[in-house]
């Protein structure tokens, strides 16, 4: 018995299906080729374009001065002694403030016992003077410069040359204030914030503090904190 042919519709429609089988096959391998492209892409933008800069293990921000390291921030006396220095990121910062440190001279001839009858001293230095006002250098000089310049004018715990009062660049940070001597040495403290009213200055001797009867009559208030009234 022959075996009969497929019709002309049959094969037809046999092509029709191997035609549309051969165009998803390439369909799909273009979709691959496509995908793929795109995630090769991708990772070539990702490393290239958005690669995250390498971890610097040493601190560029550092300092070096005087053949000391010191860290981004920190703050240490310059090599004259009376100046201070910041590091800021990489760089030394100094203040400018003139030394008034006595020549040996100076100190060979001068008498302590009439050294302010023979003087002009403590002399008033401002770092930062343009940031604060008239109204803060009178509470200054009420508070702070009138009483320390009368409490060590008798020489007892040495002869004051000199006020520096450091003005903060923000307000709420505290003054900065350097005292220095005839003596040589000199010391420093933080007092008030810059924009409140500026507290009254008290000697660290506390309840021992030699004042005399006009430096108790003249400054009540500081006597009553020395002796932890208020």
């Amino acid at each position: 018995m022959s075996e009969s042919k497929p019709s002309t519709a049959q094969q037809l429609k046999n092509k029709a299906s191997r035609l549309l089988i051969k165009l998803l096959m390439v369909g799909c391998l273009f979709l691959i080729i496509v995908v793929v492209s795109f995630a090769a892409g991708f990772l070539v933008y990702k490393y290239y374009f958005e690669k995250e800069p390498a971890t610097v293990t040493n601190d560029d921000s550092s300092c070096s001065y005087g053949g000391v390291e010191y860290s981004d921030g920190a703050r240490f006396d310059a090599d004259d002694g009376c100046n201070s220095c910041t590091c800021e990121n990489g760089t030394v910062a100094c203040t400018e403030i003139a030394c008034i440190s006595p020549t040996p001279t100076t100190t060979s001839t001068m008498n302590p016992d009439n050294y302010y009858e023979k003087s002009e001293f403590p002399q008033v230095y401002y770092e930062r003077e343009g940031l604060i006002d008239n109204a803060v250098k009178n509470q200054f000089k009420n508070k702070l410069i009138d009483p320390m310049t009368d409490y060590y004018k008798d020489g007892t715990e040495g002869h004051l040359i000199a006020i520096v009062i450091e003005v903060p660049e923000n307000v709420g940070e505290e003054y900065i204030i350097s005292n220095y001597f005839l003596e040589g040495y000199h010391g420093g403290f933080l007092h008030s914030l810059r924009g409140d009213a500026i507290d009254w200055w008290v000697p660290t001797c506390m309840d021992e503090c030699p004042f005399s009867d006009e430096f108790e009559d003249k400054y009540p208030e500081i006597v009553d904190l020395s002796n932890g009234s208020f």
